[in-house]
């Protein structure tokens, strides 16, 4: 499954290698994208260990604001 995501509150590219970084350390998560030019994550997960809103929270404890698109 593929989640795409708009992400708000990233003020440099160290931002969005966090999220990415931290994305990528959860348990079901294949593979984040984070682009902060755009705003945008993109994330390829296994959507029965973990759910697209679970990925919004967990960017959300960061300090973000984020939303699936679509």
């Amino acid at each position: 499954m593929q989640a795409k995501l708009i992400v708000e509150g990233m003020h440099c590219a160290s931002c969005a290698a966090d999220i990415r970084e931290t994305l990528e350390e959860i348990e079901g998560v294949r593979r984040a994208e984070v682009d902060f030019q755009s705003k945008a994550a993109t994330v390829e997960y296994d959507e029965e260990r973990i759910s697209a809103s679970a990925l919004v929270e967990r960017i959300e404890e960061l300090g973000y604001t984020a939303k699936v698109v679509g």
